[in-house]
């Protein structure tokens, strides 16, 4: 690993891990790849969500990283254990890193030199995520709009020759460096100044969307997200969430509800509410219909029985 010098900045890495060991242990092993003199490594705090084991089977991955690792014995959520991880530093940048993430030598150099040159009021950066066979993921997207909600909520994204996209951007765009509305969770670089001033993910979100609501407060404070092509690194995507695929579906759902109900005027919220009730259902189970996804159908109802039962107990009806 190359010795950064004195003067750099410092990064601190924050890491959730839920059930996903095998990950992590990979993701840790990519580190020392990523070093660079562009800054020092303050603190990898990894926050386990669940904690099943102590020590961890991950921790052997990491002999000669600064790490500390923060045990939760319940499931704490995304947003208030990346919060944990954060507290638990003090360098001039945090990266908030999934664990099914694997970083190379520009994931880390690159952005944080640019964050040295750019102008304060950039205050996020992220990087081109690739799948595992090295094609570009979702890596940033639209703000979320009422409009943009529905198209995706009744599934009109995903017809052929459709014209409309929900936050999606499109493909060409990830291959261009540039001002964007938000980075994805996966990979998010943050000034730890606007992080403080911002009071952190709002806790509220379990999962999904705390990202977005970070990104759209910042943006309203005056800071710019920043969307670098040439750092690359590589994204799994869903070790986690994978494994309960009607609670994803779930948290999706309410934490969609809990965005609009934050951010969205009232007659947009309930119009959005409506849709997501009643048309969004019947739209999922016929699309898994038409693609002859059974287990599809199982995981949508349970999701949205667990979203009618929590509204219901919410409202106190």
């Amino acid at each position: 690993m190359e010795s950064p010098v004195s003067s750099s900045p410092t990064l601190d890495v924050v890491i959730v891990n839920w059930r996903s060991d095998e990950y992590l242990a990979r993701c840790l092993a990519s580190l020392p790849a990523a070093a660079s003199p562009a800054f020092a490594f303050g603190n990898v705090v990894v926050v386990e969500n669940e904690c099943r084991w102590e020590p961890s089977p991950w921790e052997r991955c990491a002999r000669g990283l600064p790490v500390h690792a923060i045990r939760n014995s319940q499931n704490a959520g995304f947003a208030r254990a990346c919060n944990q991880g954060a507290r638990a530093g003090s360098a001039d940048y945090i990266l908030f890193l999934n664990p099914d993430v694997i970083l190379n030598e520009t994931s880390l150099d690159l952005p944080l030199r640019y964050f040295s040159q750019a102008q304060k009021s950039v205050g996020i950066c992220g990087i081109r995520l690739l799948d595992d066979h090295g094609r570009p993921s979702t890596s940033h997207a639209y703000f979320p709009t009422p409009k943009r909600l529905l198209v995706e909520a009744l599934g009109i994204d995903k017809l052929p020759g459709h014209t409309h996209r929900g936050r999606t951007v499109d493909p060409e765009l990830l291959s261009r460096s540039g001002f964007v509305d938000q980075i994805m969770g996966a990979f998010f670089l943050v000034r730890r100044s606007v992080y403080d001033g911002l009071g952190g993910f709002d806790e509220r979100f379990f999962v999904y969307f705390e990202e977005v609501d970070f990104s759209m407060r910042a943006a309203q404070r005056g800071y710019r997200s920043y969307y670098l092509a040439d750092a690359t690194a590589n994204h799994h995507g869903g070790a986690s969430s994978n494994q309960v695929l009607d609670m994803r579906l779930f948290y999706v759902l309410r934490s969609r509800i809990q965005y609009a109900r934050k951010h969205f005027r009232w007659p947009a919220l309930c119009g959005l509410v409506a849709v997501m009730l009643t048309l969004e259902p019947l739209c999922r189970i016929a699309w898994a219909l038409i693609n002859r996804q059974s287990d599809s159908v199982s995981q949508t109802v349970k999701a949205y029985w667990k979203l009618w039962h929590f509204l219901v107990l919410e409202t106190g009806a």
